[in-house]
């Protein structure tokens, strides 16, 4: 799905563009990243791992997200941190088997910010 305008309800985020409305629940979000002009939600659904795609910046996603489970350290990156499986040598590998390499500042903020939040539970 391509374009759209993006909000949330509930506990879900709502892409609606040309009569067309997608409801994705946020616990299913593994990863949102920028890759060029578009926006790519990563979901982990019933069938599988999905791309959704929209036009709309990191920023406003993580407004609408407001949850701290919602890491939006990096600009290309907003990581859920209950589907990272791993985090070693500036790579952090989400649950769907993807990796995601980082600079190592970026890296450490995100680092401390898991491991924090990881403490607090």
């Amino acid at each position: 799905m391509k374009g759209g305008a993006v909000f949330r309800s509930g506990n879900f985020i709502i892409i609606a563009r040309r009569g067309t409305i997608m409801q994705i629940p946020c616990s299913k979000i593994l990863l949102i990243k920028k890759e060029q002009q578009q926006t790519v939600i990563v979901t982990n659904n019933d069938n599988g791992y999905g791309h959704i795609v929209c036009y709309c910046s990191l920023k406003h996603i993580h407004e609408i997200l407001n949850d701290e489970k919602f890491i939006y350290e990096h600009r290309s990156f907003i990581f859920n941190i209950d589907h990272i499986a791993c985090m070693h040598d500036r790579m952090i590998l989400i649950d769907d088997g993807s990796p995601v390499f980082l600079g190592k500042n970026s890296f450490y903020r995100i680092m401390k910010y898991f491991m924090a939040a990881r403490m607090s539970e």
